[in-house]
């Protein structure tokens, strides 16, 4: 990815392949997911040259958007930020998710469970653990065999109640 994002040509390919793109158009346009370090005189972790031109670089490349770009992130910031509250919206993050400050898991968001009513925090684990499923539910990590079964027990709940409140559905 890192060689897609510092190449303009590379970056503005628009074939099926480029996956990437789909992730970088949220961030991009909406989220501003880009991790820079702390100013000075702050003490930091990373390059003070990971600055936040440089990581939206990217933005600029693959979308042509202008050198003086700002991501718009009041945009999603006005359905709630952190504390977003709406039915029928799962969050489910690990612990150790690097973006977990900026999710409904934030410590800055208050008790999830009494504000949303479903979510999950996977101890121990990162950003996506549970993005993957393998075949046999028993055959995955305790923690990550226990959230998929409950994503699939809130599904078909919210499909049941979806159901009984809509009359187009009875020929499904």
């Amino acid at each position: 990815m890192g060689e897609i994002r510092r190449n303009r040509t590379e970056s503005q390919r628009t074939d099926l392949g480029q996956v990437w793109r789909l992730w970088y158009w949220q961030a991009c346009t909406e989220w501003g997911y880009f991790s820079t370090a702390e100013p000075a005189p702050l003490p930091a972790m990373l390059s003070r040259s990971l600055n936040l031109y440089y990581l939206t670089e990217v933005c600029r490349f693959a979308f042509d958007f202008p050198d003086d770009y700002r991501i718009p992130v009041e945009r999603i910031n006005g359905y709630g930020n952190v504390t977003i509250q709406t039915p029928r919206l799962l969050f489910v993050n690990g612990e150790l998710d690097p973006w977990l400050d900026v999710t409904a898991h934030s410590p800055l968001a208050g008790d999830l469970r009494e504000r949303a009513g479903d979510g999950l925090l996977l101890r121990n684990h990162g950003y996506g653990s549970e993005k993957t499923a393998l075949r046999q539910l028993e055959e995955e990590p305790t923690e990550i065999r226990l959230a998929h079964r409950k994503e699939i027990d809130i599904v078909k709940k919210w499909v049941d109640e979806w159901k009984k409140g809509s009359t187009e559905i009875e020929e499904l």
